[in-house]
């Protein structure tokens, strides 16, 4: 991804996907948003019969893309629970890379300002309720286990 001085991106924004294709094998994908596009960087065909793929193998495939980006360019990572898990988040952090990833209702979290550990979906009250305004900046600040 070389680029001339004057047309340095200020950040990139990658999406994040695994489907499951079938006959025991699994697509993960990374792609690069852009002008309302994903144009994939990589996309391994993976051995696995069901469920997520391993955490291991998401790091091992984030870290690739990492090395094909422009040093120091900031990073938006947005996809679904697939790549939801701790390892995954501890390692976006440590790089560090912004993320929005979709996240179980079991996945628990304690607030910057609290104490106490709760589930995630423990906010929502009701099906279908969406609480995004005032919650979704204090889970940014929040740890996870």
């Amino acid at each position: 991804m070389d680029r001339s001085p004057g047309q340095c991106a200020q950040q990139v924004r990658l999406i994040v996907d695994g489907t499951w294709v079938g006959f025991g094998s699994q697509l993960l994908m990374v792609s690069l948003a852009y002008r309302r596009r994903a144009i994939p960087l990589a996309w391994p065909w993976v051995r696995h019969v069901k469920g997520h793929s391993s955490a291991a193998r998401q790091v091992s495939l984030l870290g690739y893309v990492r090395r094909l980006l422009p040093q120091g360019i900031a990073v938006l990572l947005v996809g679904d629970g697939e790549y939801g898990s701790v390892e995954v988040l501890r390692q976006l952090e440590a790089w560090p890379w912004a993320y929005v990833l979709r996240q179980k209702t079991s996945t628990h979290v304690c607030l910057a300002h609290a104490s106490v550990w709760r589930d995630f979906g423990s906010w929502i009250q009701r099906a279908g309720q969406i609480r995004w305004n005032d919650l979704s900046v204090q889970i940014l600040l929040c740890s996870y286990r």
